[in-house]
């Protein structure tokens, strides 16, 4: 799920001002124009800005840049205009395609670059291929009469980015990111996509999780319970001190790096693979498709292949891995 990582709305238009240059341009117009501002530790998705175009201008692409200069007023993109320092790219916009009438013109593609929490960024949209002079070119809004966004914006002629005070029409979206500190129960349902450094000191369950990734890394001190969990990838990194019971396991791939103190239990496990990095201290048990039983931290007993190839690479903090090849044996090389 995306969500905006920072923006300054089109309720501020105050002007309009051009783009009509082949970048990098060096000369007076303008071939790049961007805006500061500050991440939120997600993955760049997409970003927009507030245009119209005239006659039948060429191509657009937005990048992300590190940010340089003091940041609400001389901040600018850390770049010479051969984009060397490029972090993130979007696919291409044609601006011929654009409304004559103001519009959000969005700009999709990303890598999914992550944005470090509270670290500045410049996002900018350059001219590509294509016309770009006096009767080719985009109006892009902006607010140079009571700018109030964090950052500033920034654009790109005679061959340097050059800081304003003022502030562009902007939009950049991320994925979610959420900082929690629970102290009590805590449910999720019909969640989406997850990444949490959490602290949990008491019951923790999650219903209907992702259906394709959820990512988490609490320390918990209580009772954690996943009802329906992703079909498709789950990776856990938990310091887990009490029962831990996982339910209708993904399908296809699961990860744990966990340290368990108690009983780790799973029911219908994955038909794919499986890896596990635990230190268990005690009971380590799986259903429906092997049974491993420890005691000190050491394997004793296992049992039920289920038609899975089992790798063991070592007693502690083992790489198992489980195929759907059938009828394959089981491998234990250090004991």
């Amino acid at each position: 799920m995306a969500v905006i990582v920072d923006s300054y709305g089109e309720g501020n238009r105050a002007g309009d001002t051009t783009l009509n240059k082949p970048h990098p341009s060096g000369v007076a117009a303008v071939s790049g124009r961007g805006q500061s501002f500050t991440g939120n530790g997600g993955n760049i998705t997409s970003c927009k800005f507030y245009m119209k175009k005239f006659g039948s201008p060429g191509l657009l692409r937005a990048r992300l840049y590190p940010h340089t200069g003091t940041f609400g007023s001389g901040g600018r993109p850390n770049d010479t205009g051969n984009r060397a320092n490029v972090l993130d790219i979007s696919d291409t916009v044609n601006a011929s395609l654009i409304d004559t009438n103001l519009e959000l013109v969005e700009f999709t593609g990303f890598a999914g670059y992550t944005l470090v929490n509270g670290t500045k960024y410049c996002i900018v949209f350059e001219s590509e291929a294509g016309a770009w002079d006096a009767s080719n070119y985009v109006f892009f809004s902006y607010d140079n009469t009571s700018p109030t966004h964090a950052g500033n914006a920034a654009y790109y002629s005679s061959s340097a980015w050059t800081a304003t005070t003022s502030d562009y029409i902007f939009y950049v979206y991320g994925t979610a990111v959420y900082d929690l500190s629970i102290t009590d129960a805590f449910t999720v349902d019909e969640a989406i996509t997850w990444s949490w450094p959490l602290t949990i000191t008491d019951a923790f369950t999650v219903a209907d999780v992702p259906a394709a990734q959820v990512d988490w890394y609490p320390a918990i001190t209580d009772a954690f319970t996943i009802a329906d969990v992703p079909t498709t990838q789950c990776i856990f990194y938990n310091t887990v001190t009490d029962a831990f019971t996982v339910a209708d396991a993904p399908s296809i791939f699961l990860t744990i790096g966990m340290a368990i103190a108690e009983n780790l239990t799973l029911a219908d496990v994955p038909s794919a693979q499986v890896d596990w990095y635990p230190s268990v201290a005690d009971g380590f048990t799986i259903a429906e498709s092997l049974v491993f039983i420890y005691e000190g931290g050491k394997l004793l007993v296992v049992v039920s292949l289920s038609n899975r190839t089992i790798d063991i690479d070592s007693i502690s903090n083992r790489d198992l891995s489980v195929d759907e090849l059938s009828n394959r044996t089981l491998e234990l090389e250090a004991k």
